[in-house]
């Protein structure tokens, strides 16, 4: 990540303010954060401070 022009995160908001087996680095680390929901609470609060840019999209049946 650290040789990435962009680090970008995609997960769907049922992963927020959960824990993974691995980590990979910190949300200060991301560039943009593409999601179906806006975070709440102290995860908005971590991703605007960090500068992260949000994107969201609506999740569908391809």
């Amino acid at each position: 990540m650290q040789q990435a022009g962009s680090v970008i995160l995609a997960l769907d908001s049922s992963k927020f303010g959960r824990r993974g087996l691995v980590r990979l680095g910190s949300l200060r680390d991301v560039d943009i954060l593409v999601t179906d929901a806006a975070p709440t609470g102290s995860l908005a609060a971590v991703t605007a401070k960090s500068g992260v840019t949000l994107h969201l999209v609506e999740l569908g049946l391809a």
